[in-house]
């Protein structure tokens, strides 16, 4: 399943470009317009601020 850059048709190669840009990444499929793909890496990085602040408020 390849990436493009929303509103337009411009197809990514490598995925660290994207890290340098403010592009939002998109499915091909049909299936599923315009559903972001999902990063696992910014949902890890915030389950971790999440179990920071939760280990701040016990006393």
């Amino acid at each position: 399943m390849g990436l493009h850059r929303q509103g337009g048709a411009n197809k990514l190669d490598d995925r660290e470009s994207l890290q340098d840009s403010n592009a939002i990444l998109m499915r091909e499929d049909p299936g599923h317009p315009n559903e972001p793909i999902k990063d696992d890496s910014v949902e890890a990085k915030a389950l971790v601020e999440v179990e920071k602040c939760i280990e701040r408020e016990r006393p």
